[in-house]
């Protein structure tokens, strides 16, 4: 599994929690630090598998390196939009 490089983390100033941004599609999520830590170190299978399948749908995460690829890829021939 690959979480992707184009993430950025903003902890949180008034709580534990993490905010989780996908610099490529903008999705974002808050999170736990405990999960921030686990995504970080790549402990995956210390995540609980509705976690998983969510940040899956949102494009965090990728079972492989050639789909995180075709993300990438995909996300750059999209149309742009005018300023």
């Amino acid at each position: 599994m690959i979480l992707i490089s184009e993430v950025q983390f903003i902890n949180s100033k008034k709580s534990d929690d993490v905010y989780m941004i996908n610099l490529i599609n903008a999705a974002s999520n808050v999170i736990t630090r405990d999960l921030y830590n686990k995504l970080i170190k790549s402990d995956f299978e210390n995540i609980e598998d509705n976690i998983i399948s969510q940040l899956r749908e949102r494009r965090f995460l990728f079972d492989s390196d050639e789909q995180y690829k075709s993300f990438i890829s995909s996300e750059q021939d999209a149309p742009q939009p005018v300023p």
